[in-house]
Parts: C-alpha cells; structure tokens; sequence
C-alpha cells in the first residue's frame, strides 16, 4: 500500500440511475501509484466535499470523513425526480498539491407513489329527476 494518487468514484447501484426516495450508494476508492489500495492512515487525511445541485443531498448516515481503509461510502438521497449535477472535491493535506474533482450526472426517476387518494362519486349525483 502507497499514498494515494487516483481515486475512482463507483456507483454502486444501477448505472448512475437512482430513484427518488430511495438512497443512492456511491463509493471513493482510493488507489496507489501501483493501482492498489491506498494506505489507509494517508486516506484518513484526505478531505472530501460532495456537491450536489437541486435537492439532493448527502444522507446523514454518511460522512465524508469516514474511510474504511481506502473506501469512502457517499449515499445520496433526493425525494424528487430531477437530473443532479454531482462533484466530489478531494483535498490533500498538502497545501501545494491539486484539488481533484469527479463530476457526475445522476438521474433520479420517479419512485413509488406513497399516498394517493381515489374520490369516487356516483354519475347522477347532484341531478334531480322527476
């Protein structure tokens, strides 16, 4: 294991097509000069920021400062259909080393209806009849 010096970011559902109200599960990897896993203790001095535009958002069962080894697990949620521009920003301790960003198109489609209502009314109601 090296210091890390590429970084993957995998989707792990179906191909960068999620549903709306159903989570979303993405993952950094982390990977050395070698293409192995990265050092872990490297990893866990990383800083990562997660932008997402509309009204998705990081689910706050996750953290950005979370590396499992040389994982980082990024679940996003959306409660509404849309297109989500997504950027990850990686940042070294390293003041003078480059910022990276992964940028990314998610498309959230329509998930199950969780209330619906059903009026129903009889044809004639409202006439009168003589």
């Amino acid at each position: 294991c090296g210091a890390p010096t590429e970084f993957l970011w995998v989707f792990l559902d179906e191909a960068k097509e999620a549903v709306a109200g159903k989570p979303f599960r993405t993952r950094v990897l982390a990977r050395d000069a070698r293409g192995r896993q990265a050092r872990p203790s490297d990893c866990d001095a990383l800083r990562v920021d997660l932008g997402l535009s509309g009204k998705a958002r990081l689910s706050t069962a996750t953290s950005p400062r979370a590396w499992r080894g040389s994982e980082l697990d990024l679940v996003i949620e959306n409660e509404m259909a849309e297109i989500v521009q997504a950027e990850v920003r990686i940042e070294s301790p390293d003041t003078t080393a480059d910022v990276l960003l992964h940028t990314s198109q998610i498309r959230f489609t329509s998930g199950p209806a969780h209330h619906f209502n059903l009026d129903l009314r009889p044809r004639n109601q409202g006439r009168q009849f003589t």
